[in-house]
């Protein structure tokens, strides 16, 4: 496309020598009827004009790349500081992760406060959503989260609303032990690798950035 445009803005410049050429063979035939005068000063407005034109073409391309080369700039901007925040949440979520695993391990963890507890902690951590222009595996991987964070506290939803249940056939059982749910371990594991991704990406995005 550009050696399209270079072709393009040429163009006035062969016009001109094709007209220059004309009026050289006729001044050179020695026409009487035309006036030379008004046939030169005709062929310079002209000159003039292409040279205008070309002036303004380039002036136009000129202002596209800094357009270009601004927004990419902001692009660039905007992408980092996504990425900061991102990085920041990704993080939180896979201590959560990590701790609430760690919890759920124990016996006590069948207890109705620190559920409500959990969950409040899960709801409470922001995963900003992603813009399109940030890369690709990080923009997946949020909305990934994003699912995960509200799969969990669905979960921790249901738990809540079974203890009561859950606690009576307990007791009745002698104080069996309850085991967390399989999906809940599936989606804290789930969590926790989507922020050591999201981490490590990020990282590797800013080394690249410095050198």
């Amino acid at each position: 496309m550009d050696k399209l445009g270079d072709w393009l803005n040429s163009v006035p410049l062969f016009g001109i020598a094709g007209i220059s050429f004309a009026v050289g063979t006729l001044y050179g035939k020695g026409l009487p009827c035309l006036e030379w005068e008004t046939l030169i000063a005709g062929c310079l407005g002209l000159g003039g004009g292409a040279f205008a034109l070309v002036a303004m073409k380039s002036q136009i391309t000129a202002n596209e790349r800094a357009r270009e080369a601004e927004i990419n700039r902001e692009e660039t901007l905007n992408n980092d500081h996504y990425y900061a925040m991102i990085a920041e949440s990704a993080d939180h979520l896979r201590s959560f992760a990590v701790t609430t695993l760690r919890t759920i391990e124990t016996d006590e963890w069948y207890n109705q406060s620190l559920i409500k507890g959990i969950k409040d902690i899960l709801v409470g951590i922001p995963i900003p959503s992603p813009p399109l222009t940030v890369h690709a595996d990080i923009r997946n991987t949020a909305y990934g989260m994003i699912f995960t964070q509200s799969k969990i506290a669905s979960i921790l939803t249901e738990v809540e609303k079974d203890m009561p249940t859950v606690i009576k056939t307990r007791e009745a059982n002698n104080n069996i032990s309850v085991a967390p749910p399989p999906l809940l371990i599936e989606e804290l594991l789930t969590m926790e690798s989507f922020g050591i991704f999201i981490i490590s990406e990020i990282d590797e995005i800013t080394r690249s950035q410095d050198t």
